[in-house]
């Protein structure tokens, strides 16, 4: 179990890596969509190998110190549009956010000028920015 659960974390590491440096929205859902299956891949690797109580708790801290390194080492996820706020457009908008499932702003992973991406434990998806598709820039 040990060495699995240590080439799946440098796995994880290699993909967050990849996440962090991608250049555009499909480079970051490509990415992320990886780093989401090995996070599962983890988690089903302690909880089948490992029994309940001291034992999974070590692994699922180690996991969880491995992301929290990671968090703080990396700028995060690439944001493609510094002049949008999430949080603005989610007040204004977010009758039509949960329409498409984004049922809350923490769900938005990244955005560009056009679109945005999302992910809850079932989906990772674009949606339109609300924004440019009232303002009608969309059309061009």
């Amino acid at each position: 179990m040990n060495n699995n659960f240590k080439q799946l974390l440098e796995q994880f590491s290699e993909q967050w890596n990849d996440v962090t440096k991608s250049s555009n929205l499909e480079e970051v859902k490509s990415s992320f969509s990886n780093l989401e299956q090995t996070r599962e891949t983890i988690l089903e690797c302690v909880f089948k190998n490992t029994d309940e109580g001291d034992e999974q708790g070590s692994y699922f801290y180690d996991f969880g110190e491995l992301e929290s390194k990671l968090l703080e080492s990396s700028d995060g996820i690439p944001i493609f549009d510094d002049n949008f706020n999430i949080y603005e457009s989610f007040d204004e908008y977010e009758a039509y956010y949960q329409r498409y499932g984004c049922m809350v702003p923490e769900f938005v992973i990244s955005w560009d000028d056009t679109r945005l991406l999302w992910s809850d434990d079932l989906t990772i998806d674009f949606i339109e920015r609300p924004d440019v598709l009232m303002s009608g820039n969309h059309l061009n």
